[in-house]
């Protein structure tokens, strides 16, 4: 009586492709990208295909009668005993097509897959079995990665792809029907134009000091993106909790004071208590945005919840966004001889493999290091050297940013219209319709009569936990231009140095 993994499995199948290897041995490059020695259950084709190959593999011509001898000088013992020669002489009489071995591949593929499927079920059954003692959460984490490492095991595609042989075809198909973005538009018109939005399955990741606004504006994008596209969003924080999260949230939604919200006090203001009234209905337009306080849970945890919302909420093939605030050790545990900056770069590693799983973009916050608050000069280091933990962050990350508040002389010089924060790309693997170039350098005029060159950078007015776009430094130095013009200096200043 066969058990259940034994009856996964034919034959049949497994005798097709070598058979058709020996006859047809100009289709093992085909085949060999997705099946193994572990496809063929069958004692004697699990042998005969582990010589087979390495002869296919060092390119060597198939001889049945060499064949035979090296798999005889292994010493091997069948449990059915058959004369090995006699087998493999009736292959080369086997009448089966070039295309058929390459079919009978595929189902021999599938096969293991099936076998897979029953070994992880007996191995998430051993696992119940002895996790009695642990968390909810870690039964739940690790039973995910057990079915998951699997599962992906047969998602990724080893194949390369013609660089350019269709790619005609693909710019008239563009050209007759054009599309505004790639990525799912901001709420913010000038990040839309350089980076092209938010593109699914990569990270964009904003780093600061402490107190500097990166979870304001990490909530805003979230928040306002998927109000705009009608998409779900799940926010996970390690910092704030949900229910202060809910107030600020409604406070940049409302226009009210966090205050205020929070105390209750807004019903005694005759103005505020009128906005509140008229625009609460707005509030139950964000259903679909979700947070979860998420201190204490370890990637592995991470990455389980999300899969199992983007399961529940989502959908496969359905957009959706995700944010985490912020990169840092979070009940992962550290071995004896490791690092926390090695931990850290797994994590990073993590979730950029599970943005792309779920095919969506992932917003995460890192912190800055004492540099990001003030430099050998005395001014902020606004590159990515001052990135705290791990340089996995910025290798992994699509999108790398810094956003802080302006000094005091830099909104002096910026002037009051353009903002309280700046946004300081740092990495931009993607563009837009206006992307900034690869220095992404402006010469600007000083109130000195000096010349500076600078990075562009974004504008933005964070008030009462509500973000804004304010232009780019772009507009700033337009601005600047008009008055210099109107004084009766010569138009250069703004050129462009890519």
């Amino acid at each position: 009586m066969r058990n259940e993994e034994e009856a996964i499995f034919s034959q049949q199948v497994e005798y097709h492709v070598l058979a058709g290897l020996v006859v047809h041995p100009e289709v093992f490059p085909e085949i060999c990208r997705y099946i193994n020695e572990k496809d063929f259950y069958n004692q004697v084709h699990h042998t005969i295909f582990r010589v087979l190959s390495s002869i296919l593999v060092k390119k060597l011509e198939v001889d049945p009668i060499l064949l035979v001898d090296k798999i005889v000088s292994m010493n091997v013992r069948f449990k059915d005993e058959i004369d090995i020669a006699t087998y493999i002489d009736n292959m080369t009489y086997t009448q089966i097509k070039p295309d058929g071995v390459i079919d009978n591949a595929r189902l021999l593929l599938k096969y293991r897959m099936r076998r897979d499927t029953v070994n992880t079920a007996k191995d998430l059954i051993n696992y119940a079995h002895k996790c009695g003692n642990e968390s909810v959460d870690e039964i739940i984490s690790t039973s995910d990665r057990i079915y998951n490492k699997k599962i992906r095991s047969y998602t990724s595609d080893d194949d390369p792809e013609d660089l350019l042989e269709n790619l005609g075809d693909v710019i008239e198909e563009r050209g007759n029907n054009p599309i505004k973005d790639i990525g799912l538009p901001t709420p913010w018109t000038e990040f839309n134009r350089m980076y092209g939005g938010l593109r699914p399955g990569n990270i964009y990741a904003v780093c600061s000091r402490p107190g500097h606004g990166k979870t304001t504006w990490i909530n805003e994008i979230c928040l306002r993106t998927a109000y705009n596209s009608k998409i779900p969003c799940l926010m996970l924080d390690t910092e704030v909790e949900t229910s202060d999260i809910q107030f600020r949230t409604a406070a940049a939604i409302l226009g009210v004071p966090f205050h205020y919200l929070e105390t209750g006090k807004w019903r005694r203001n005759e103005e505020m208590f009128t906005k509140v009234r008229k625009l609460l209905p707005e509030l139950k337009k964000y259903k679909g945005v979700k947070h979860m306080y998420v201190a204490s849970k370890n990637v592995d945890q991470i990455c389980a919840l999300v899969r199992r919302w983007h399961m529940s909420e989502v959908g496969r093939g359905n957009p959706c966004i995700v944010s985490y605030d912020y990169i840092k050790l979070t009940g992962e545990k550290l071995a004896s001889n490791e690092n926390s900056w090695e931990k850290i770069g797994q994590k990073i590693t993590a979730l950029n493999e599970l943005s792309k799983e779920i095919n969506a973009p992932m917003i995460v916050a890192n912190q800055l290091n004492k540099a990001g608050e003030s430099g050998a000069t005395g001014r902020p280091q606004d590159d990515s050297a001052a990135f705290a933990a791990s340089d996995f962050l910025q290798q992994y990350a699509s999108y790398t940013g810094i956003f802080r508040r302006k000094t005091n002389e830099e909104r002096g010089l910026d002037g009051e219209d353009f903002g309280t924060h700046k946004l300081i790309t740092t990495k931009s693997r993607f563009q837009g319709e206006e992307a900034p170039g690869h220095l992404d350098q402006v010469r600007r005029r000083l109130p000195n009569g000096s010349i500076s060159y600078e990075s562009v950078y974004l504008n933005y007015e964070v008030v009462n936990f509500r973000v804004d776009e304010r232009g780019s430094l772009r507009h700033i130095i337009a601005r600047d231009n008009e008055r210099y013009l109107a004084e009766g200096g010569a138009e250069a200043d703004g050129e462009i140095f890519d």
